[in-house]
């Protein structure tokens, strides 16, 4: 019995100590993608970046439908949708 009770302590107090570790950071503090209130920031990166940008490892790989909706999103997003 006591060791169950040490290991359901132990076990709940490691979980309260680790819980910040699983946390999501706030948007455009890791990551240029997240923009924050930096839409063009956002946008520069998403175009410059060699895997998602013109000609990069996304196009050559992704589908016309996801080409298509990625497209849509980044026009809409980036110069202000049609």
């Amino acid at each position: 019995m006591r060791r169950l009770v040490l290991t359901t302590l132990l076990s709940g107090g490691l979980t309260i100590a680790f819980t910040g570790i699983a946390l999501a950071d706030p948007p455009g503090t890791n990551f240029p993608e997240q923009p924050g209130t930096h839409v063009a920031n956002a946008c520069a990166s998403v175009l410059a970046n060699p895997g998602s940008g013109t000609g990069g490892a996304a196009g050559q790989n992704a589908s016309p439908t996801a080409l298509a909706i990625t497209g849509a999103i980044v026009v809409d997003a980036c110069f202000g949708g049609p």
